[in-house]
């Protein structure tokens, strides 16, 4: 900040202002918290059973589209639009991430290429149809129509864009730490990451693979419905700025416990809101803001490492 010409209190000051100092600005980091917590809490999933999902991006993105074209098309009153937006985005986003679990189940191929070459190929297909079946007429931009309203998720606080999906987020927080710490399936999703483990105890580890992404793509499918139900309201081409991307930094960011991984979305979240007020208060270039983002998980990933040690003092007494 201070190559940039500002004050580093000032910035600082203006960084929690703009995620804390109002109820706006919290209901802006709540909003923020929903997609990247949803996202990483399904890469939690397949991380820990030692699957590299890093389709993240593209099965938000199927899931919003699959929400948005059941919130066009489907008339039906609220909240049936959208309970089915839900399980469309669900099951559209677990089918997608199902397909590069297949492939390394049935041909051992690498999950890394495959779900992240899948990224590309659902930003051109996304993209496609907003230029040509699914472009709004009124609109010059990449943008559907909006949806029915019947399919809109409620606001929680009247004024703000604070809805409903927080709740769900929440939720499914409880729903990977039951599952994970307390569940059979949970146990079997753990042991994967040490194959001769999984072996011996009999567990097919092609299925639980499978199951692994498949989890993880839903999780993801159900974000992109979160933010076109609860902010849009209709799918644009830039719907998201890379949550895909950002949901493994968090994931990784919380150890691949859904508590901390909850926590590391939110902190984030407020310093990608707090650092947009920074650059409009103090005047920053926009690369500073994205730099002390950057900055921020690095000090939090240290703070993690060495407090996994225990710091022992010593002293050397001589025999006389």
């Amino acid at each position: 900040m201070l190559v940039g010409g500002a004050s580093i209190f000032a910035g600082y000051k203006s960084l929690f202002e703009g995620a804390f100092g109002s109820i706006n600005a919290l209901s802006e980091t709540l909003v923020r918290t929903v997609p990247l917590l949803t996202i990483a809490l399904g890469l939690t999933f397949a991380f820990r059973a030692g699957v590299w999902n890093l389709g993240g991006e593209g099965q938000f993105m199927i899931g919003a589209l699959a929400a948005t074209v059941v919130g066009l098309y489907l008339k039906a009153p609220f909240p049936i639009t959208l309970i089915v937006m839900f399980w469309a985005s669900l099951i559209s986003g677990s089918a997608w991430g199902g397909i590069p679990g297949i492939l390394k189940a049935s041909l051992g191929m690498n999950e890394i290429l495959t779900s992240l070459m899948l990224n590309y190929v659902v930003a051109y297909f996304v993209s496609y149809l907003l230029f040509n079946q699914l472009m709004d007429p009124a609109s010059v931009a990449p943008q559907t129509a909006y949806i029915s309203e019947s399919g809109w998720m409620p606001r929680l606080i009247l004024g703000t864009r604070l809805h409903a999906g927080i709740l769900i987020a929440l939720a499914l927080v409880l729903i990977t730490y039951i599952t994970l710490n307390k569940t059979v399936l949970g146990y079997k999703l753990r042991a994967l990451s040490f194959t001769r483990v999984a072996r011996y105890s009999g567990i097919n580890i092609r299925r639980y693979t499978l199951i692994a992404m498949m989890i993880s793509g839903a999780f993801a499918g159900i974000s992109g419905m979160l933010e076109v139900s609860g902010i849009h309201h209709r799918l644009r081409g830039d719907i998201s700025p890379g949550f895909g991307f950002i949901g493994v930094l968090i994931a990784i960011l919380g150890g691949l416990d859904p508590i901390w991984v909850s926590i590391a979305a939110f902190v984030y979240s407020a310093i990608m809101v707090g650092s947009s007020n920074m650059q409009i208060i103090t005047g920053v270039h926009t690369s500073i803001s994205y730099i002390f983002q950057g900055i921020i998980p690095i000090v939090f990933l240290s703070i993690r490492f060495l407090g996994s040690y225990k710091i022992v003092f010593t002293t050397n007494k001589k025999k006389v």
